[in-house]
């Protein structure tokens, strides 16, 4: 199937249940480290399922689990340092908790990524952030068809997401991460499509 990655970004209101919503990553236990640098901090992963996956939601670790003490900007960038979607995950406990219980997530305009590549995910951290990373996680196992690359930051002292290309040997630093789902069928689409434009016409029609 020859899929072109313009015909799988639409609203994330638009496609509602028409994705699943599997986290990218879970672990048994885990260390919990802070930042004294502002800086951009995450992993890299590739992606092993043939025909690609979508990316639904951008999440972010809530140590405790009890609510975020500011607000951060989580990104998804390529191998070339392209960003190909971003959000903001609010403080407190404004965005719900992911199946895990980990990280609280937001839905986003769903964005194909295609197999291979080496794709990075992070969000920004605040100097003398309130909210901890994940560090020297055990147990790692990443959602079917992800492969986990490495920890990836960039402390460049800026408040807005930059592409981490500096790496450590520790599994870790997983402030930002993500939610996703099988590439529809080409029939979904043509469903979604006929959908929206009866909703068009009957808004017209008022």
């Amino acid at each position: 199937m020859n899929i072109k990655p313009s015909l799988f970004l639409f609203t994330a209101a638009a496609s509602g249940s028409a994705f699943a919503q599997t986290p990218a990553m879970d672990w048994t236990s885990n260390g919990t480290n802070g930042t004294s640098i502002t800086s951009t901090r995450g992993y890299s992963f590739d992606v092993t399922e043939s025909i690609g996956i979508m990316v639904t939601h951008l999440s972010f670790f809530d140590h405790l689990a009890d609510g975020l003490a500011e607000s951060h900007d989580v990104g998804i960038w390529d191998s070339a340092g392209t960003l190909l979607a971003s959000t903001t995950i609010a403080a407190g406990t404004v965005d719900p908790l992911d199946a895990t219980g980990k990280f609280r997530t937001t839905a986003i305009t769903p964005t194909f990524l295609a197999a291979g590549d080496d794709y990075v995910v992070a969000a920004v951290f605040l100097s003398g952030s309130g909210d901890l990373q994940a560090i020297n996680m055990t147990g790692l196992a990443m959602g079917a068809g992800l492969a986990y690359g490495q920890t990836r930051f960039n402390n460049n002292g800026v408040a807005a997401l930059s592409f981490p290309t500096n790496t450590i040997a520790q599994v870790g630093l997983p402030g930002g991460s993500f939610q996703y789902g099988p590439v529809p069928e080409p029939a979904t689409f043509v469903a979604i499509g006929l959908g929206l434009a009866a909703l068009a016409l009957r808004r017209r029609s008022k």
